[in-house]
């Protein structure tokens, strides 16, 4: 990876794209390691697109469903090239069944009256998990939601 880098700087350099000092000065950041290399994770490390995951959940706010559809797709998308990313979106695809499912058994317990705040609570949880299991992925861990079931383990 190192050389395919070097040569393609050569290259550029050869072409007349980039001046000696360009070419120097990215050589030497090739040679130490810390040249940039594109993340695969739409521009993020694995970290912040976990996060991101998490968080996905609070666009219900701005669109009905997106909260539910986004996470589970960007888990989706790179649960098989990262271990990190599948246990984050597991973790968050776990709390979005129990979520629903706890809204099912609710729906019908505010015509009572009962369910409704219950429902404001439920609401209330969802926010402060989801936040809390973003800023855990931030960190490098992978936060089990309180009170979720565990259907994918």
């Amino acid at each position: 990876m190192k050389y395919d880098d070097l040569q393609k700087l050569n290259d550029l350099k050869a072409s007349g794209a980039i001046t000696e000092e360009e070419y120097e000065a990215e050589k030497k950041k090739i040679l130490n390691g810390t040249a940039t290399s594109a993340n695969p994770y739409w521009g993020m490390d694995e970290k912040k697109y976990s996060m991101m995951l998490h968080l996905a959940q609070l666009t219900n706010f701005v669109a009905p469903s997106l909260g539910l559809i986004l996470p589970i797709v960007m888990w989706v998308l790179f649960k098989d090239q990262n271990e990190f990313i599948n246990n984050n979106g597991r973790m968050a695809v776990n709390w979005i069944i129990s979520n629903i499912i706890y809204c099912f058994v609710l729906i019908p317990l505010c015509f009572v009256i009962i369910g409704i705040p219950f429902m404001v609570v439920l609401g209330i949880l969802n926010v402060v998990f989801c936040i809390i299991a973003g800023l855990k992925a931030s960190e490098g861990t992978v936060w089990k939601y309180p009170l979720s079931f565990n259907f994918l383990g």
